[in-house]
């Protein structure tokens, strides 16, 4: 994306912020390098990522993160430098792949949770032969250690046994009453490589040795005794001999980094990546931001804040001298796709397009916005931004020609998939052929199927959007009492300079703003100025009346709303009355029927006489049984009857299984045992609440 519109955005400065964030140098310098992709797989992998990041920070989750190092220029300048790596890059590199190391198994913990940050932590390869070799090579200081070879630890151990030689024979010559009297101090030096001791200038003829050094006074010269200079110089040999076996471990050590040099970038592009998604994570965590999905056709930014005034407000919150950042809500695709903000010259617009533009390339990098949730925002292919005063005094270009030069880079690219956000378009030459010129422009975007946002003075431009169903109005609110604005943008609204009210508010001669308002209404004698007024009181009007249908549509809701938990309440009471009517009903019935039972045993065991008269009097009692209105609940449950269901069979004191249902029969047949009967719906039992069938 082209660089100096990401300079107009402002975004090198949220860059210097973001790198605040990130909790190494490895990520610090993968954050200077941030630029937005236009891919959309991308962008939403990016914001799922930092979505990940921001899970693991509110679940107090630290990733192993600070000892990474950024080796990646070390690395590749390894095959051009002719020298191999040193001492203190190889502790960086332990270091790092330590780090790194953790980074993955902590990440592999939580695949669940983070699954793309663990797909990123993959990249990461198993480093555990190189940092075995390097355990054995560095100490925790970067020095190399005895065991790095057996060769240095054999060396190493000669060279001490010669040093503590050349110590004994140094306290030996100190102790000597001849010796100590002519030195400076009663203690050895270390000059050029070499033991030495600090004698008197006037002195030195009577020490025997060689001198390798003086104070800077000349006072002290540091002589290496002739006892020592034999050992002096077998320390010496040993000395070489160690620097060779070091610089021979160190060859080593570079040909195992670049053996596995692949491996080794992707490891630092995957642990940087990674440590920037959780520098975007502490950035929203601080910030109280959200992540937008993506939505191709349109920008849909609720309470949508300029990150850089947040920063702002921040560190003023710190000296008690905070002011409030007012959130504006932006809309733009869908209905229409040009945006045109007109009103008076006070940084409300510019503070509209900068925060529009802004907020794109955030969430192109992966970041979460300061927005409502229910933001969305399109991949952009392309953003082209022409704000604030581009003149440039080396290339002899006036205001109004670099305007011109930045449009016309801008519509050399403009398509489907851009964002144009131009400031005070037409401004800077005759306002009529500025006009013109802001007409053809907006024409040019509106064919190219650009989302664009212009703000403009011109007055003659509002009426574009009356025109044109692709384009809309909009104003940044003014307070014509305080001369300031409001921030707050209005869409479908068209603003007024209000220059004339703000010459009275400070203060010129009323003759100079009488004039000027004569003038004004004569230049706007051709109707237009009363078309937008009008335009303007029809629109208010009809949002009035839409305020007011809402209104009235609100309450028929919680009208309809409050019926129906009525109506839901009446059926519930009434469920209730008819469920204890024919419990009651129930009960009565069966202790009826109990009651009885005694008797009509006793009759039916009389004489075979009584018989007829027994069984008459039993079909008459079930007849009227069956005739009690039992209705509703039996209805309920017989609706309710369906095949393999179990029920029972009063007269035949039986249960059995439903194989098939006939509801215009009014008939159910039941196998019971062997056989298959059709038995009427009256014949069922209806059980009891809490009773099985």
């Amino acid at each position: 994306m082209n660089e100096h519109v990401l300079s107009i955005l402002e975004f090198p400065r949220l860059v210097e912020y973001l790198e605040t964030y990130c909790a190494s140098p490895l990520g610090r310098s993968r954050c200077r390098t941030l630029a937005p992709s236009t891919d959309v797989e991308v962008v939403v992998r990016r914001v799922s990522c930092t979505t990940e990041a921001k899970w693991l920070a509110d679940a107090g989750e630290r990733l192993p993160l600070a000892g990474l190092h950024d080796l990646g220029p070390v690395l590749r300048s390894l095959h051009h430098r002719g020298q191999p790596v040193d001492e203190s890059e190889i502790l960086a590199f332990k270091e790092t792949l330590e780090s790194a190391t953790a980074l993955r198994a902590a990440l592999d913990g939580f695949r669940g949770q983070t699954p793309r940050l663990a797909t990123l932590a993959d990249g990461i390869a198993d480093f555990e032969s190189l940092l075995g070799r390097f355990d054995l090579t560095v100490d925790s200081r970067g020095r190399i250690r005895d065991e790095a070879s057996p060769r240095l630890a054999e060396t190493r151990r000669a060279i001490r046994h010669v040093e503590s030689d050349i110590d004994e024979r140094m306290r030996a010559l100190i102790s000597t009453a001849s010796v100590r009297s002519v030195l400076r101090e009663a203690r050895s030096y270390y000059r050029n490589g070499r033991h030495v001791l600090p004698v008197k200038a006037e002195s030195r003829g009577h020490v025997k040795g060689m001198i390798h050094d003086s104070s800077q006074s000349g006072n002290t010269v540091f002589v290496e005794p002739e006892q020592t200079i034999a050992l002096g110089n077998k320390l010496a040999d040993l000395r070489a001999q160690e620097r060779r076996e070091i610089s021979r471990i160190l060859i080593e050590i570079t040909r195992d980094l670049l053996d596995c040099e692949s491996d080794l970038l992707r490891m630092l592009e995957a642990a940087a990546e990674i440590d920037l998604h959780a520098a975007m994570a502490a950035y929203s965590v601080r910030g109280d931001l959200q992540p937008v999905t993506v939505d191709e056709h349109a920008i849909v930014l609720r309470r949508a804040r300029h990150p850089l005034l947040l920063v702002l407000h921040e560190n003023a919150a710190e000296s008690e001298s905070a002011g409030e950042v007012v959130p504006v809500d932006v809309r733009l695709g869908g209905d229409f796709r040009l945006l045109i903000v007109t009103g008076p010259n006070t940084g409300g617009k510019t503070v509209v397009l900068k925060t529009v533009g802004l907020l794109a390339v955030m969430h192109q990098c992966g970041m979460h916005l300061p927005v409502a949730s229910g933001s969305s925002m399109p991949v952009f292919g392309h953003i082209g931004a022409d704000i604030g005063d581009e003149q440039s005094l080396e290339q002899s270009l006036s205001t109004f020609s670099a305007h011109m030069r930045n449009i016309r880079e801008i519509l050399a690219e403009a398509a489907g998939r851009s964002l144009v956000l131009l400031d005070e378009l037409g401004a800077g030459t005759d306002p009529a052929e500025g006009a013109a010129l802001g007409t053809g422009i907006l024409d040019f975007l509106r064919d190219a199927g650009s989302l664009a946002i212009i703000t403009t003075h011109i007055g003659s431009l509002k009426t574009y959007a009356y025109r044109n169903a692709d384009a809309c109005n909009a104003s940044v609110e003014f307070d014509v009492e305080t001369l300031a604005p409001t921030y707050r943008l209005l869409i479908g609204q068209p603003g007024n300079s209000n220059a004339v009210t703000i010459a009275r508010r400070m203060g010129l001669p009323e003759g100079v703003v009488e004039r000027a308002k004569e003038e004004l209404a004569r230049r706007e004698s051709d109707g237009t100025g009363e078309l937008v007024d009008e335009l303007q009181e029809t629109l208010k009007r009809a949002e009035r009346r839409a305020d007011a249908a809402a209104e009235e549509l609100d309450r028929a809701s919680k009208d309809r709303e409050r019926s129906e938990e009525l109506r839901e309440d009446l059926e519930r009471r009434t469920g209730i009355v008819t469920d204890e009517a024919d419990r009651e009903l129930d009960r009565r019935l069966r202790a009826f029927a109990a009651a009885v039972e005694p008797e009509i045993q006793a009759l039916r065991q009389a004489p075979g006489t009584v018989q007829p008269a027994v069984d008459a009097l039993v079909e008459k009692i079930e007849a009227q049984v069956r005739a009690t209105p039992l209705s509703e609940r039996r209805e309920r449950y017989l609706k309710r009857l369906k095949k393999e269901d179990w029920v029972t069979i009063p007269k035949y004191r039986q249960k059995g299984r439903v194989k098939r249902v006939s509801r215009d029969k009014r008939t159910v047949s039941v196998s019971v045992g062997a056989m298959s009967i059709e038995v009427p719906f009256e014949e069922i039992a209806v059980p009891v609440d809490g009773e099985s069938a």
